[in-house]
């Protein structure tokens, strides 16, 4: 699937002006700070509800955006740990190519 990009300085949002604009094949990003990302669907539908709900008062963010985060919600601590390993699966990849499925399924049983 090849997806289009373009940066561009957006139209004001409540005020602000989305600092950039990335736009995809169906969907476009808008920053308007560095914690402030939202991102938007270019659909037909998505964009009719967007402009109803921006004429009845809502914001552009609220009405129809995803608000985007980055990272965790809370920090890690020293005394976190990663969770005890129960299991390891080991996959070769490619291992269908060396050997036919019928030898495997019979070795495996």
């Amino acid at each position: 699937m090849q997806e289009n990009f373009d940066l561009e300085v957006s139209k004001s949002l409540d005020g602000k002006d989305a600092i950039y604009s990335f736009k995809l094949s169906r969907n476009h990003v808008d920053w308007h700070s560095m914690d402030e990302v939202y991102l938007y669907s270019d659909a037909t539908t998505s964009k009719i509800a967007r402009t109803v709900t921006q004429k009845l008062g809502f914001s552009k963010a609220s009405s129809s955006g995803t608000r985007l985060h980055r990272g965790y919600v809370e920090e890690a601590t020293v005394e976190d740990k990663p969770s005890q390993t129960t299991h390891i699966v080991f996959v070769v990849h490619g291992i269908g190519q060396k050997m036919d499925q019928g030898r495997i399924i019979k070795n495996t049983a």
